[in-house]
């Protein structure tokens, strides 16, 4: 087994010995913001009361920002009925991701000019608007606009509490610190749809939104009063001369290319469309057009083109795309499944996703704990990703005749390997670069792993339009007369009479199968990067507590 023991920060530049005038423009700025730094803050100095109530308000944003992507996934069915919106109702959930996956590696960037607390505390303004916005919407539009404008100040919020601990803490203390956000991370992701059914079926479906608003008025102040980091004091003429505006548009016009004709491809356009085609286009040539502005005209780029010269850290981030594509498979469509085959309600369809929290929970404590003793990164990265495909391979030969035991136990190890994989792949990622990089790193890991899960979802999503459709085509004319209502609320199925519903859910099973064999490709691609991987040891803890932490 070969280890990595040389610097791995030590890159050089992308253009060799030459230095353009980007590149001239890019040493002064850097200079300029070398005589600003911000002075040190030192952990060991932090009052206790201090770091609890900053940790409490990082928290709190975290949980609401992660619970936001998913407590819809149970209501959408009731909103669709509510506003009849059937047709636009999935731009609720990819509005959020879309503006999401724009702006969270550009708020990771822009932090570093106008610092950690300005960026959270403009996050979570962001997401009280958008939540407010979101519960009262009078038709289906403002509500797309509400969950676009919470997407920013969600990109805001989980971009930089990761960033803002890392920076707090060093590599050999860090872990017991990040513990906290990614297990808050995972428990909200996955109650979600638990919370979000408990509140359609018992209240309102807009109480998903509402009860953001007193949370996140707790969050806020707790954030802007005892964060113990400085704004830098620089003028806004000089931030705002640091900006990549053009890099900035360029990256949001390509996420949105990018999504827009995989959200709609195989459902409102067939796949062969002139637009779908046509958006891709587009997408390739903003691309394109990025990657040249980054390299060789941005004078402080977005994405530093050097770090994908860096071997883990260009694995880990295609790593974290294939992730974010399986689990959003299991978050979205594992509910659907519970109420579609096993008739549970919207609450119960939600508690079912408890054995993944469970798996997530637990085992991520494991393997911080271990983490010591096995001393090597990789060991729980590639275990873990081993598990997901494992869970989710099995759980895709499951049909209407399937036991409850075999599908908490599938979803028991698909949480587990999450457990196991995705906060240590964190300490991995960062343990691979410098600690100036580790902001920049971990949004972009964030970004392509929320990426690749509204890619992802956006897929599959098709896919299952498409195959039920197909199942459907062979059902008797008394079964589709009423296939509108049921689709609407899937449960319902289940109090017909036999003659209808035993066709109908069959339907529904063959169509949830094959999101689930076509999740398994994606987990499997994630399985065997990590395999890939240089393998990382980790540091001898012993760090002395006036270890200096820069702070914004």
């Amino acid at each position: 087994m070969e280890v990595e023991s040389k610097d791995v920060s030590a890159t050089s530049t992308l253009t060799g010995s030459q230095v353009n005038d980007a590149e001239k423009a890019r040493a002064s700025l850097e200079a300029e913001h070398e005589n600003e730094q911000l002075e040190f803050k030192f952990v060991g100095t932090m009052k206790w009361y201090t770091i609890t109530l900053a940790f409490t308000g990082l928290i709190i944003g975290q949980f609401l920002a992660a619970l936001d992507a998913t407590i819809i996934t149970t209501a959408l069915n009731t909103i669709a009925a509510d506003l009849n919106a059937v047709n636009e109702v999935s731009w609720v959930a990819t509005g959020y991701i879309m503006t999401y996956n724009s702006f969270q590696p550009l708020l990771g960037k822009f932090s570093h000019i106008f610092g950690h607390k300005a960026i959270i505390g403009m996050g979570i303004v962001c997401f009280i608007i958008g939540s407010a916005m979101a519960g009262f919407s009078p038709n289906i539009i403002t509500l797309i606009l509400a969950r676009a404008i919470q997407g920013v100040g969600g990109a805001g919020i989980l971009s930089m509490v990761i960033i803002t601990i890392s920076d707090m803490f060093p590599l050999e203390t860090r872990a017991k610190y990040l513990a906290i956000p990614q297990s808050v991370f995972g428990i909200a992701t996955i109650v979600g749809p638990l919370i979000g059914g408990a509140f359609t079926d018992k209240l309102s479906w807009r109480w998903n939104f509402w009860i953001n608003i007193p949370l996140g008025l707790v969050a806020l102040p707790l954030v802007l009063i005892y964060l113990p980091l400085p704004i830098p004091k620089s003028k806004w003429s000089t931030k705002l001369a640091r900006v990549d505006f053009l890099g900035t548009f360029v990256l949001i016009a390509f996420v949105i290319a990018i999504l827009l004709p995989t959200s709609w491809g195989g459902t409102t356009y067939p796949w062969s469309s002139p637009i779908i085609i046509a958006l891709y286009c587009v997408a390739f040539v903003f691309g394109i057009v990025f990657i040249i502005i980054e390299w060789k005209f941005a004078a402080e780029p977005i994405v530093p083109l050097r770090l994908f010269k860096n071997y883990n850290t260009s694995l880990i981030f295609a790593v974290a795309f294939f992730q974010g594509s399986a689990f959003y498979c299991w978050i979205f469509y594992s509910p659907y499944y519970y109420a579609a085959v096993n008739g549970d309600s919207a609450t119960i369809s939600g508690l079912q996703l408890l054995p993944l929290l469970l798996g997530l929970t637990i085992f991520s404590v494991v393997s911080i704990f271990s983490l010591p003793l096995v001393r090597f990164y990789n060991v729980y990265v590639i275990l873990g990703n081993i598990m997901v495909v494992a869970g989710t391979a099995l759980f895709s030969t499951l049909d209407e005749t399937a036991s409850r035991g075999q599908q908490i136990g599938y979803m028991l190890m698909v949480g587990a390997g999450l457990g196991f994989s995705l906060q240590v792949q964190t300490l991995l990622l960062q343990a691979s670069v410098d600690q100036s990089d580790v902001a920049i790193v971990s949004g972009l890991t964030q970004f392509f792993q929320s990426i690749g899960g509204g890619i992802g979802l956006a897929v599959l999503s098709a896919l299952f339009t498409n195959s039920l459709t197909s199942q459907f085509s062979a059902l008797p004319a008394n079964v589709l007369a009423g296939l509108a209502t049921w689709n609407q609320r899937p449960a319902s199925l289940h109090s017909l009479p036999a003659d209808i519903s035993g066709p109908t859910i069959h339907a529904y099973t063959q169509a949830l199968r094959q999101i689930f064999i076509y999740g398994t490709p994606f987990a499997a691609a994630a399985a065997f990067l990590s395999i890939l991987l240089i393998w990382k040891r980790v540091p001898k803890s012993g760090v002395p507590k006036t270890e200096a932490v820069a702070m914004g």
